[in-house]
């Protein structure tokens, strides 16, 4: 058992918890190969989000965050946790945490797919307003571009709203691209058939114009 008394500073309000960020930190810390591990609470597009930054051997930042699910609440796990060779230090040896780079200048470097069907576009559309992130590519994570369980919900209303899909709220945990989401909701297959089906009624027209000559 992990006990810890941290500084009032270190404390930040996410989602409406106050959440002591020493103690993910210790929670990162105590994981296999980390040397070194921070937590910052940075803005996002949806609203503040939680980043992790480690050092050490071999390290896996999805293997970490799965390893920190099962010891700490949903809202006190980062939405992304960034491996770094070394953590950036301030003159007198402590982490330097203003010098941390944004996760968002890491991801730019990253490549970036951007939506290829109509269906891809419609889904990336609702992202992007609930998000309030401009060019969402179809392979890049929901929960890592600041997605949480509140906008889990909307996105779930959304779907079924604007595309008329049903999409149950823990498939979302599964679904966590456009590319997965839109293969699993079948909408692809839509709008091949719709595809399909103006091309025929486009045939037809064209027999009937040349039956009237």
């Amino acid at each position: 058992v992990l006990d810890y008394v941290g500084r009032a500073d270190y404390q930040v309000k996410i989602r409406g918890f106050r959440i002591e960020l020493g103690e993910i930190e210790a929670r990162l810390q105590a994981q296999p190969g980390v040397r070194a591990a921070v937590v910052v609470a940075r803005e996002a597009g949806a609203g503040r989000q939680l980043v992790g930054y480690v050092s050490g051997e071999a390290l896996d930042g999805a293997a970490l965050k799965t390893a920190l699910s099962s010891v700490l609440p949903d809202y006190m796990v980062p939405a992304r946790i960034v491996v770094l060779e070394r953590l950036p230090l301030t003159p007198n040896g402590k982490i330097d945490r203003k010098a941390l780079p944004a996760p968002d200048q890491l991801v730019a470097s990253a490549q970036h797919v951007a939506p290829r069907t109509p269906a891809e576009a419609a889904l990336a559309a609702i992202w992007a307003d609930l998000l309030r992130q401009p060019n969402i590519g179809v392979t890049d994570n929901f929960f890592e571009l600041g997605g949480d369980s509140l906008i889990a919900v909307q996105l779930v209303s959304r779907i079924k709203r604007d595309l008329g899909h049903d999409l149950p709220l823990n498939r979302l945990f599964e679904l966590t691209t456009v590319e997965t989401m839109a293969a699993a909701l079948g909408l692809e297959s839509e709008t091949d058939k719709r595809s399909d089906d103006i091309v025929a009624m486009l045939d037809m027209l064209k027999e009937v114009e040349l039956s009237d000559e």
